[in-house]
């Protein structure tokens, strides 16, 4: 795994990258900056995106759980003002008819929720908010 710090359209985004095939990662994950205009060029910028929504931690002291694909919320595991720690059940979403659970990605306490139980949700929707 490779944790990196990535900015898209002016927001910064820790994300944690797992590295497939050697070969790629160096042309992939260059030592410079990965906002910089080089990975524009190559564009890379539409893959970091997709990382960035999968895996979106704002930096900013609170954190968005989302949805990694597109299904329906069966469950809602917290409400809010519930506290929370890093890997916690906050909603479980069914997507090709397996359930996935959406977990807590950084502590803190749940601040807002923005899908409800029967939801068809797209990927990357904002699942709740963690402060």
């Amino acid at each position: 795994m490779k944790r990196l710090r990535v900015t898209v359209e002016g927001k910064t985004y820790e994300v944690e990258v797992e590295l497939i095939e050697d070969d790629e990662s160096e042309s992939f994950f260059p030592t410079t900056n990965l906002a910089t205009p080089s990975i524009r060029q190559n564009n890379n910028i539409q893959t970091v995106k997709k990382i960035v929504q999968q895996a979106t931690i704002p930096s900013r002291g609170s954190a968005e759980v989302t949805a990694p694909m597109a299904g329906n919320i069966t469950a809602i595991n917290v409400k809010v003002g519930d506290t929370v720690n890093s890997g916690d059940k906050i909603a479980e979403m069914e997507a090709m008819k397996m359930i996935t659970p959406l977990t807590a990605l950084s502590s803190g306490k749940v601040t807002e929720i923005k899908v409800s139980v029967g939801e068809n949700i797209n990927q990357g929707a904002i699942i709740a908010i963690i402060g």
